[in-house]
């Protein structure tokens, strides 16, 4: 947490800013909401990546992480509209510190609540061999794969959504993965 704050290498939230990293986790957990929808699709290879769903996924990061894969777990976490508003909030009430601190807890956050559902979907499949979880705008993966995830995944349904000019995704905490999966039995 504290090299995602500015703390690289202190290992810890320095003492001169305990009270305001305790005000901004105090309000980020608040207003946290977290969500996750999951969904299994088929992964065929195709040339330079591969077709997860039916949706070609293509690309160094595509071919590294889907080849030899038979399925792919689909993952969309949010921690929901309310962490926006706290986000504006704090922003808005000109405590640089506090919001700044405030958006770094809520990224830590949906990381932690993403990395508990990556845990479980592989708990749940034994004898698989679950690849690193890939999401888009990491590596060459395009962001613009968020409007396919959000809407197999029901986004709207759970209040996300992607912004069409930049494909962002809305709530700001929020997360699309793909996690292939290999191995007997292939799911």
């Amino acid at each position: 947490m504290a090299a995602r704050l500015g703390f690289k290498g202190l290992g810890s939230v320095p003492e001169d800013f305990a009270t305001a990293y305790a005000e901004a986790r105090r309000l980020a957990v608040g207003a946290a909401r977290p969500l996750a929808v999951t969904d299994d699709a088929t992964v065929e290879p195709i040339p330079g990546g591969a077709r997860v769903g039916g949706m070609p996924v293509t690309g160094e990061l595509a071919t590294r992480h889907l080849a030899g894969a038979g399925s792919a777990s689909l993952v969309l976490l949010t921690l929901g509209p309310g962490v926006d508003d706290m986000l504006s909030r704090a922003s808005a009430g000109g405590d640089a510190l506090l919001a700044f601190l405030a958006d770094g807890v809520a990224s830590e956050l949906a990381e932690f609540c993403v990395r508990s559902v990556d845990q479980g979907l592989r708990d749940e499949r034994p004898g698989l061999r679950g690849g690193a979880r890939i999401s888009p705008g990491f590596g060459d993966l395009p962001l613009r794969l968020n409007a396919w995830l959000v809407d197999r995944l029901g986004g709207g349904e759970v209040g996300v959504s992607v912004r069409p000019d930049s494909f962002a995704l809305v709530p700001r905490k929020t997360v699309t993965a793909i996690i292939a999966w290999k191995g007997h039995g292939q799911a």
